[in-house]
């Protein structure tokens, strides 16, 4: 009878071993299975909001712009049968359900024969209002040698002209994008600053070689200031 109690003890305890052993052998299975997936799946890309996918670009001269995704931003790349370069920035674009869409890659708005001009967002109103208050332009040019140019304060282009400001907005600059010469144009009474340097200007337009501008400024009566609305007009000399 002690036999007989010893011999099912030792099969009750090889149960339990076996039992524990298979348990622990699931587990790791379980674990490289899991391992393997992470390892072979195609790497997670967060879901772009459809507000923020860039469209492709040819230009009436011929040249493309295109926006490759990566990182979860875009690369600028732009060419034509000559040459292709590309943007070494990334820039990024997102959409929030509250506050809308924070789109910060550069747009396509005007061509020369040997530059392309990329309007972007330089900021917004607040952290929590997506709508541009100021921009900035890149001056990318049309072959695979010459420096890209970054200009801050952008107001308008024409032509062959592109007009910025500065930060007190004593006077903008008229710039001829293929000579590359400037003609500075002084402003008195100088644009009033509201918020942004460049919001109190109303209207400008160019008409074949006349700068004309309207814009918001101060006048002094007696001892106080009321805004007055400037118009002026300005030969381009470049």
């Amino acid at each position: 009878m002690k036999k007989v109690a010893i011999l099912i003890f030792l099969v009750l305890v090889f149960a339990c071993q076996t039992s524990k052993k298979n348990k622990v052998d699931n587990k790791n299975e379980e674990i490289v299975k899991l391992n393997s997936i992470q390892t072979d799946s195609i790497p997670f890309q967060k879901e772009m909001a459809e507000q923020c996918i860039q469209k492709d670009t040819i230009t009436a001269m011929g040249t493309s712009i295109k926006y490759s995704y990566e990182n979860e931003s875009f690369r600028i790349i732009w060419s034509d049968s000559s040459y292709e370069r590309s943007l070494d920035s990334l820039f990024h674009c997102d959409f929030d359900e509250r506050t809308g869409t924070w789109d910060f890659v550069p747009k396509y708005i005007h061509e020369t024969k040997n530059t392309v001009v990329l309007q972007n967002t330089l900021f917004t109103s607040s952290g929590a209002n997506p709508a541009p208050l100021e921009y900035y332009v890149l001056i990318l040019p049309k072959n695979k040698k010459d420096t890209i140019s970054e200009i801050e304060l952008f107001i308008m282009t024409e032509g062959n002209y592109l007009v910025y400001g500065n930060a007190y907005m004593e006077n903008i600059r008229i710039l001829n994008l293929e000579t590359k010469k400037e003609q500075t144009i002084k402003l008195s009474p100088k644009i009033l600053h509201i918020r942004s340097p460049t919001m109190a200007i109303q209207k400008t337009r160019m008409v074949k070689n006349t700068f004309y501008i309207e814009y918001e400024a101060l006048k002094k009566v007696r001892d106080d200031y009321e805004e007055i609305i400037v118009k002026k007009s300005f030969k381009i000399k470049i």
